[in-house]
């Protein structure tokens, strides 16, 4: 398939979705449109592995497979919570679940054959805490702005990832962190003609477990360097700390400067860590030839 089919097509699949299921020719645009996100970050991201490599095979048979499958699960569950916006535990432990169950399904080959109880205890743990703090960060950030500022950030933080994940050896990990780049591209075009566009109510969800667990693949399965994930990871974080901290005065389009500032400074050092591990692999591998 046209190497750009990857691209094209999550682009389109999640503004057909977006566009439908919020009527966003109309104004205003149908309350519907609340959980369109979590539904069309899931299926363009299916669409876009579907793109790349094919149909992912049921059971999943590799993390990759498990990871499309769980982006599908979370996205179901991302339009529930849409909906009916419960109070904090129920919302966390709902969170925590998914995210641990995303967690367990992506890495059972490494708790079955490679960790001892121990480490996949540790590893899973950390895995789960990790997406579920992203989730909420990212999800909080989104809720206290409106228009393209949140789908710009989300992608910055998925084409900074796809970057990473090509430096630390897995094109196709990087290709499909590529794809939902792809799906926030169109969710920016969407949210300049409609402010009203909530990413906030569960299309951060499945944007994080996707994106985590490419990042901790490409960690486990790949060459990416631990700090270039930790980086990563942290960004969502120390973005929405630094937008919180700051003076509620400020106007938004002056809050969004620090904010960028952050994710191209924190993201561009994780690249370039991840870059740099890569040309060491390179070099020795020249010397092994030579």
């Amino acid at each position: 398939m046209n190497v750009a089919a990857p691209v094209i097509i999550p682009a389109l699949v999640a503004g057909l979705v977006w566009l439908l299921a919020g009527q966003l020719w109309k104004r205003p645009a149908a309350p519907s449109l609340v959980y369109g996100g979590a539904v069309a970050m899931a299926i363009s991201f299916f669409a876009g592995h579907v793109a790349l490599v094919g149909q992912p095979p049921f059971p999943p048979t590799t993390a990759i497979h498990s990871l499309v499958y769980a982006a599908l699960i979370v996205g179901v569950v991302g339009s529930a919570e849409s909906i009916w916006r419960s109070h904090w535990a129920p919302r966390w432990g709902i969170r925590l679940v998914l995210a641990c169950g995303a967690a367990w399904w992506q890495f059972t080959s490494l708790a079955e054959h490679s960790w001892n109880t121990g480490q996949t205890i540790g590893w899973l743990t950390t895995i789960t805490l990790t997406i579920c703090i992203a989730w909420d960060a990212l999800d909080s950030f989104a809720n206290r702005h409106t228009g393209f500022a949140t789908p710009l950030l989300m992608w910055g933080f998925a084409c900074a990832t796809s970057i990473a994940l090509v430096f630390g050896a897995s094109a196709m990990m990087g290709q499909l962190a590529g794809c939902v780049a792809a799906a926030c591209g169109a969710a920016i075009v969407l949210a300049l003609w409609s402010r009203a566009l909530p990413l906030d109510r569960g299309a951060v969800g499945v944007f994080v477990v996707i994106l985590l667990g490419l990042l901790w693949q490409g960690y486990f399965f790949a060459a990416l360097p631990l700090t270039s994930t930790a980086l990563l990871i942290a960004a969502p974080v120390a973005i929405f700390t630094l937008d919180a901290r700051m003076p509620e005065r400020i106007v938004s389009a002056k809050r969004m400067i620090p904010v960028f500032g952050s994710l191209i400074t924190i993201t561009g050092i994780a690249i370039w860590f991840a870059f740099a591990a890569y040309q060491t692999v390179a070099s020795e591998m020249e010397e092994y030839v030579y």
